[in-house]
Formats: C-alpha cells, structure tokens, sequence
C-alpha cells in the first residue's frame, strides 16, 4: 500500500514538472560557465534578452556604445536578466556583465535584415479599447506564404516567458492571409480585445505569429509596455 502511494506521489510530481516546464520558457541568450565572450547579431528596432546565470553577486550591466543599443529593463533579484534594445542605427558594440571579479561579454552586431523572412515590430499603441500592437510580416523567400490571425502573447518575468490567458469567450477567426513574394504585409494585433488589462501591466512582452518561417523565432516579436 506504501508502496502504491509513493508511486502515485511520482507521477503527480513528474506531471507538475511536465507543466512547469511547458509554462516557462529560457531566456535567448545565456552567459555560463566559462563562456565568457559571444556574438550576437541583433536587427534593428528590435529587443533582445541576455541572462547571466546563476548569479549570487550583483550584476553591473556596460554597454560600450549606445547610440546602437540601449538598456530598457533589468530583471532578477541581482538584475541577472537584461532586455536591450536596437535602435535604426547600423553598428557593432559591446555589452557587458560584471559580476564579481569575472566579466562575460558579448559583441552585437546591429544590423536590419534584408536577408530572412521574418516578422518585425513596427509600434505599439495604447487606446481606450486596450493595446495595439502592430507588426511587418516580411517574404523574403522566392515563393509565397501564408499567415493566420491566430497569436499567443507572453510575458518575460525573471527571464522567463510566462504566456498570458486569453478571455474565454473571444475567439480568433481562422483565416489565411498572403504574404507577397519578396514583399511584406502590415498586421495590428488588438491585445485589448482578447486580454485583460490587468495583463498587460508595465513590462516586456512576446507576440508569437501563426507563420511557418525557417526559424520558430522569426515569428516571435519583442514589444515593452511603457
């Protein structure tokens, strides 16, 4: 009977790692170990997460030049978790962790991409109704691509993307929309009509598009909530 009962207490435990496991989600990009310089390309207008892990000291984030990248958030108890931001300015510079007496570093190379398909913030607005949020689906492939209005929006909370609750009773039309070849569409997301405000309090937030392109992250769009 003992037996039995902690055979049953394992799977319960094993189910709620499952689910803690798909609710969360890692950071992009990580410093660890003995990793202690990376590059990292960035696209213009865009926002992007580094996490040093992992940390029981404070975290004094440098960034050498930021007429490229600007630092618009610090997470986590020893501000262990950054989000920076790319302006439309083209260049290379240096983003720094200093952690103790160990310093990780990354070069990032800012730079618009004519190259992927990919999907790219354009604004984000706030209305009586709720937020806005729109963004340019660009084709760069030699054939044509479809997208749907289907869209999941999570939030970043100590470096992790927690994924928001749509209201129960709204419902995303399921239809497909082309995108031109070599050409781009604009799309508005109304993050009010489907989101409580509550949710979507001041901070850094992901918009995950229903769109095949080469990398699942080329889907996904950063945006903050000023």
């Amino acid at each position: 009977m003992i037996g039995r009962a902690k055979k049953i207490i394992s799977v319960w435990c094993v189910m709620v790692l499952a689910i803690i496991t798909c609710f969360y989600q890692k950071p992009i990009v990580h410093a660890k170990e003995n990793i202690v310089t990376k590059n990292s390309n960035l696209d213009t207008n865009s926002y992007k997460v580094f996490k040093v892990n992992n940390s029981n000291d404070k975290v004094k984030w440098t960034v050498s030049k930021k007429g490229y990248i600007n630092i618009v958030e610090m997470q986590g108890k020893n501000n262990n978790y950054i989000v920076v931001k790319s302006g439309n300015k083209e260049g290379t510079c240096v983003l720094k962790a200093k952690v103790a007496k160990k310093t990780y570093s990354w070069k990032i190379k800012v730079k618009k991409d004519k190259k992927n398909s990919k999907a790219t913030l354009v604004k984000v607005k706030k209305t009586d109704a709720g937020l806005n949020v729109t963004v340019r689906i660009s084709n760069r492939s030699k054939e044509r691509k479809e997208y749907g209005l289907v869209f999941s929006v999570e939030r970043l909370e100590n470096g992790y993307w927690k994924k928001l609750k749509m209201q129960e009773d709204y419902d995303i039309e399921s239809i497909a929309k082309n995108i031109p070849i070599k050409g781009s569409v604009k799309e508005t997301y109304k993050l009010g009509n489907c989101y409580n405000s509550e949710d979507l309090k001041k901070g850094i937030y992901r918009i995950s598009l229903d769109v095949d392109f080469d990398k699942k992250s080329y889907s996904k769009v950063l945006f903050s909530v000023k």
